[in-house]
């Protein structure tokens, strides 16, 4: 997964597994091992107040070579999270990484569905995104066509 690149469908993209992984104070990884071969790692951190909550999931199936992502994102209503899918082909020496396009396309959907707001805090569905008249909160700040 620390690889620069990774298959993205037809095409090579920027791996951006690094950054997500990247060590950063006060995280916790933790690494669940079967017959000394790793098959998930746990990254959690602590949220403002203190409470432990975890930020990240990877987890490998040797079996079927499938790579599952899940990213959490604290919010105000809950818990937003980012679903992806890998595919680990130890044959292509170069290029062993593959990103499932579809999934990431409907993961990043449900994702910002998930984190964007309006004033009154009730969830804009993600293809009202692009809507010129309503003004979209998120995380605590309101997006209009002025700051466009």
């Amino acid at each position: 997964m620390t690889l620069l690149s990774l298959v993205k469908g037809t095409s090579l993209e920027d791996n951006f597994m690094p950054q997500v992984m990247q060590a950063q104070p006060g995280r916790v990884v933790t690494v669940y091992c079967q017959n000394n071969m790793p098959l998930k790692v746990k990254i959690s951190r602590a949220d403002k107040s203190g409470k432990q909550f975890t930020e990240l999931v990877l987890g490998f199936d040797d079996a079927s070579r499938q790579i599952a992502l899940m990213i959490f994102q604290p919010m105000p209503s809950g818990t937003a999270t980012l679903n992806l899918g890998f595919e680990y082909h130890p044959e292509q020496l170069l290029m062993p990484i593959h990103l499932d396009a579809k999934q990431y396309v409907q993961g990043l959907q449900q994702f910002y569905s998930q984190t964007w707001y309006d004033n009154s805090d009730n969830p804009v569905m993600f293809q009202d995104i692009l809507s010129t008249d309503k003004p979209i909160a998120s995380n605590g700040f309101v997006i209009t066509m002025q700051h466009v």
